[in-house]
Order: C-alpha cells, then structure tokens, then sequence
C-alpha cells in the first residue's frame, strides 16, 4: 500500500466473522474510500495469509497508507456496569471499576485495557455512583492484532465496536436528553446498545439472533446453499424484485424473515425495558438499526410496528459527505462501525 497521504486520516478496520468492512475519511471528514469483501477464512481471529489480503485488496479500492482503527471483536469486549461508592468518599473509583470488570474475566486489572464513565442520573443508584467499564484483555488483544502487525499495518488503536457505532452517529445519538437505542444486526450475533445524552449505558451481544442463523433455516427449509439466499434476500430488496415463478420462494422467505424479526424485536424490548426500570423519567428519542442484517427487506417496518418506535436505518451516507466513487456504497448499514473507527483519534 502507498505512504499515507497528507489529506487523508486513518482506516477504520472493522473484523467480522464473514466481512471486513473499511472506511477511511479525508482531513474533512470526507469519505475518500470505502469497502466491503468477504472473508476468506470464517471467524473472528486472523491469519498472516488473510491479513496480507486485507491489505492488497484496501489498496486495490483507493485506500491510502497503512494505519488503522480497529474494532475490538464483540467475544473479546469486557462490557459491565457497577454500583460504587459516591465520589464523595474519596474513593478511586476508576481503579475501582477496572478492577472489578478485570475480575469478572478472572483476570487483574494490569492484565487488561479498560476505560470507564459515569452512567448520566441513575434513578436507583441513590448516592452510589453508577459507572460502566468497557475494556479488552492485554493478550486477546495482542493475539487478534499480531497478524495485523506482521502484515505491515501501523495499528493506531483498538476501541471499542459498540463505541465506534456511536462515534459514527454522532451528533444524532448526542442530540437532546432522551433515550437512543442503537440495536446493530450482525452476522453472528446482534448487539442492542441504549444511550442517553450520548453515554452509552447498556449493551448487550446476542449470539443467537445473527443473521447467519435465519440464512441457516432458510437453506434447511428451502435446500439452497448460502450463496443463493442471500442472493434471494438481495433481490427482495430491488424495485424488480424476483420472477413471479418464484412467488412461492419469496412468500416463505418472508416468513421466515418475519418470524427472525420478531425474535430481535423481543430483545430490543428487553433493552428497552431495562432502560424504563433503571430511568422511569426518560422516554425514547429514537431507534436506530445498522449492519449486515439492516439491509433485510422489510426490517424498518416490522421492527417499527413490534417495538412501538419507528426505526431508522444508519448508513455512512446519512453521517458523512459521499463523493460520487463512493455513492454505491455509502448506504450500506454494515459500514457504520468502520465509519466510526475511522473517525475515531487514536485515544486511550
């Protein structure tokens, strides 16, 4: 890849268990390039070989330079929250918290990198201070970015998925002092994240309800291996659609779409009902869906109509000038993490 150009800041690097997503934005915040390939080898740890791919295939799409931000992957992110002593006593609480979070992993707190932050008036959390912690272990961390490393890329920061999500919302998650729900639909899993006045106090990752597992009973129901359903899936999405010979293929897809959304509105309204208990005095701006699984026909519409909020679907293009080599792109809701690294500076 060539030198990184003056005009131009770091890529945003986001690791997916079946996709790596990219995003890098000029001085500006400009998007000057923008990707998204598939992986060759499944799952979220790398090789010396897929990494070097990374590598050629960014500098095939216009990226420039070898830094980059990357997303902590979601079975290595340490995420909870605590009730600790009032600030007032004096007590440390930031050592406090990391302490604890790094304890939970059975680890101590030298053996992990974490950050924390004030959850913003806790109603139940009396005098106690609420405090959230989110951090990664030292030698998970080393592990996932070795191959990076080998490969020739200058790794800037490792931060947070959750994190980044917010970061390329901004200012839209930030506005106002309600509650904002940003719920991603991943491949692997779901995330549903809730945020008030832009801090995040909940997150939650969910195996179970990734969009591999509705392509899973699409090709056990319908016989068609992977490729041809998410083909099928695409084609839903377009003006044209499908032939109407497949009518039949398309009304049991759409079940099958139904019932997988029904599932992620159950777990939306999980998140949102611990919000109502921990925060009774603060309603629901807004619902924001992003991801892989943001792009299912229907999604805004059934998710909307389930949960009693109507959802907007975040894309790169809603959060940042798109020139037009990147227009074909630029709405894709599985870039928004990247996106998110991307603007990220590399702070602890």
């Amino acid at each position: 890849m060539s030198r990184r150009g003056a005009n131009v800041g770091v890529i945003g690097l986001d690791v997916c268990s079946r996709h790596i997503a990219a995003v890098q934005l000029t001085r500006d915040g400009e998007i000057a390039a923008a990707a998204r390939f598939s992986r060759v080898e499944t799952g979220l740890s790398l090789s010396a070989r897929e990494s070097d791919r990374i590598g050629e295939i960014l500098d095939r799409q216009g990226f420039r330079g070898k830094q980059v931000s990357v997303g902590v992957p979601d079975p290595d992110l340490m995420w909870a929250s605590f009730l600790l002593p009032p600030r007032s006593s004096g007590a440390p609480i930031e050592s406090l918290a990391v302490a604890e979070l790094a304890s939970n992993a059975g680890l101590s707190a030298d053996q992990i990198t974490a950050g924390c932050w004030d959850t913003p008036d806790f109603a139940r959390a009396g005098e106690q201070t609420q405090i959230v912690a989110v951090g990664c272990g030292n030698d998970k961390a080393n592990e996932f970015l070795e191959p990076l490393d080998q490969a020739g890329f200058d790794i800037v920061s490792l931060y947070p998925r959750p994190c980044a999500a917010v970061a390329a919302c901004e200012p839209m998650v930030a506005s106002g002092g309600g509650l904002v729900a940003m719920i991603e639909i991943g491949d692997t899993g779901s995330a549903p994240q809730l945020l008030i006045a832009g801090l995040p106090i909940y997150h939650r990752c969910t195996s179970e309800i990734g969009v591999d597992h509705l392509l899973d009973d699409i090709e056990k129901r319908l016989g068609f291996d992977r490729m041809s359903c998410e083909f099928l899936i695409e084609r839903m999405n377009t003006p044209s659609g499908l032939d109407t010979d497949a009518g039949w293929v398309l009304v049991e897809i759409a079940r099958l779409i139904s019932t997988y959304l029904d599932t992620l509105s159950d777990e939306i309204h999980t998140a949102l009902n611990y919000a109502s208990y921990c925060y009774p005095h603060v309603t629901t701006d807004r619902v924001i869906l992003f991801g892989q699984g943001a792009r299912l026909p229907g999604v805004r519409e059934h998710v909307g109509q389930q949960i009693g909020h109507s959802p907007m679907i975040a894309t790169p293009s809603r959060f940042a000038t798109c020139p037009s080599h990147v227009a074909h792109i630029a709405d894709d809701p599985a870039l928004i993490v990247a996106l998110g690294l991307a603007r990220h500076r590399g702070e602890p």
